[in-house]
């Protein structure tokens, strides 16, 4: 067994990006490299909302999961899936749980929601800590202080890797207000972990230090166009020599932003040559454009032409001024969000989180909000 494999971010059943997209974009670039035996971690946010049985997602997200657990028992590979964000995964994993029980699968699976370390001996002492996201603790050191009580049980001075989901500092903008209560730093685990952390939750790749985010596996948002989506490779995992790969879904959705230009003959030949190259590709049938500082006028001529000519592109209107209050929005949500979602099993009040997000961007741009339209956003 020469591979790990990390996987994260899939949110099946966004609302956004079809479950169907994700699924068929999977297929094509994740499976190929499932052909050998391997050890595959998927790191959270399987799931995007609570899914009844009813809708149609659930029955193409089990059905990925029957193909996945097949190749997996094909060439005898390890599958640990950790828990992501609770408001996303919610307790559906352990439909996934059960899935593997009652098909009578043999290869090594095992769900992770607790923090837990384990040691595979058939793997050269293998040794993983697994970090799940939203954990019943009341702060980052509380966690650490855990997690060493963990390793003095088990008489180890620490572990090969960690797997999980949640926020390392490193991730936010600078200058925040706050952070979520648990968020880790690159200091947090210098004596705990030997080689990596391989962590789900931020969407957006990003290699620092030991510390690796495989990002989301597609694109869900606008902000993301220039960022390449998939997951991370793993070569040689168990020695040393170990070589980091990053394996790209050149098919992610299309989120892109164009801007207003000198005129409305030359903006809509900017429209034309700018989409006309994304549907070029296999999974073109859904684009996502935002128009930037258009005119009043040009609006219904600018509507009429994508419509005529691209009925697929889901297209909005924005400002730039409102666009740099969206972004702000976002970091303000980003660090505080965790402050109302301190764990699995706490309440919240989302006009709480609101309100509080509403003063810091008035403070922040010195204008008065719509509470009404502030409150769309968090479906932005």
């Amino acid at each position: 067994m020469k591979k790990l494999i990390a996987i994260s971010d899939l949110h099946f059943g966004h609302n956004k990006v079809p479950t169907e997209h994700i699924y068929r974009k999977l297929i094509k670039y994740f499976f190929p490299i499932l052909n050998e035996p391997l050890f595959l971690t998927i790191n959270g946010d399987i799931f995007d909302r609570n899914l009844s049985l009813s809708n149609p997602d659930t029955s193409i997200i089990i059905d990925f999961f029957i193909q996945l657990y097949g190749i997996l028992e094909q060439h005898n590979s390890i599958l640990r899936i950790v828990r992501g964000t609770y408001q996303h995964d919610r307790n559906q994993i352990k439909v996934l749980e059960k899935l593997y029980y009652t098909r009578k699968y043999t290869f090594n699976f095992k769900y992770i929601d607790t923090i837990d370390i384990e040691i595979f001996s058939s793997l050269n002492n293998l040794k993983i800590l697994y970090l799940p996201d939203d954990l019943p603790f009341n702060s980052t050191e509380d966690v650490i202080s855990h997690i060493k009580s963990k390793l003095t049980q088990l008489q180890l001075k620490n572990v090969d890797y960690i797997f999980g989901h949640g926020n390392f500092k490193h991730t936010f903008p600078p200058g925040l207000l706050s952070y979520p209560k648990i968020t880790f730093t690159e200091d947090s685990f210098k004596d705990i972990v030997d080689k990596l952390i391989l962590f789900g939750h931020v969407h957006v790749p990003s290699t620092y230090k030991n510390i690796i985010y495989s990002g989301s596996f597609d694109r869900l948002c606008h902000g993301e166009s220039s960022k390449k989506k998939g997951y991370i490779v793993i070569k040689d995992f168990l020695t040393n020599q170990y070589k980091i790969e990053f394996i790209e879904n050149k098919d992610a959705t299309p989120f892109i932003d164009i801007k207003w230009n000198e005129n409305i003959d030359k903006f809509l030949e900017l429209v034309n040559n700018t989409i006309s190259k994304l549907v070029k590709t296999e999974y073109s049938d859904l684009v996502y454009v935002r128009l930037i500082d258009i005119p009043p006028e040009y609006k219904y001529t600018i509507i009429t032409y994508i419509k005529e000519h691209f009925s697929n592109t889901i297209f909005t209107f924005y400002t730039s001024k409102h666009l740099k209050m969206i972004n702000q929005f976002h970091e303000i949500k980003k660090s505080t969000f965790d402050e109302y979602t301190l764990s699995s099993t706490s309440s919240f009040s989302l006009k709480d989180i609101i309100n509080y997000t509403q003063k810091q961007l008035e403070k922040k741009f010195n204008l008065v909000l719509d509470i009404n339209e502030l409150q769309s956003y968090f479906q932005f």
